[in-house]
């Protein structure tokens, strides 16, 4: 399912912060487009993410494996030691801009209040063919952390 040999590229952010991209991580990523595909009618809004579309939550075993893929080609990357919970999804982007609530249309952030020594490590994996359709963008904010908080 997973490549066993991607190709792993770290892209400076700010600060000692980076972010890796990973080319080439399915053996078949278009397996995984006709799986979401046989199973669209499973697919369910979240009222808690700022995705654009509905969700459908992976088997326990497809987290597994993705979370071997992560510890074997990343976790060292970002400095972290164990995996201490792993989920995954598919999303769909169904939603035209017009539909997008406010929350969706500006930057976001992934709040999580940890503890000290903890992390949180986000994956995107991006199935479609046309590299105009989008990605994922990165930005510093202007103000304080309290005023973006706000």
């Amino acid at each position: 399912m997973f490549n066993p040999a991607p190709r792993i590229q770290r892209l400076p952010l700010s600060g000692k912060d980076a972010c890796y991209v990973i080319d080439d991580a399915l053996l078949d990523p278009q397996g995984l487009v006709q799986l979401a595909t046989t199973h669209r009618e499973r697919f369910q809004a979240s009222g808690h993410n700022a995705f654009p579309g509905p969700e459908l939550r992976m088997p326990d075993a497809f987290s597994a494996a993705l979370d071997e893929f992560f510890a074997r080609h990343v976790r060292r990357l970002l400095g972290a030691r164990r995996t201490v919970r792993a989920y995954s999804r598919l999303s769909l982007v169904t939603l035209r801009p017009e539909q997008l609530s406010p929350a969706q249309s500006i930057c976001h952030r992934d709040r999580m209040e940890l503890e000290p020594g903890r992390c949180v490590a986000a994956c995107v994996l991006y199935l479609f063919q046309d590299a105009a359709l989008g990605g994922t963008g990165f930005y510093r904010p202007l103000r304080s952390a309290a005023e973006t908080a706000q």
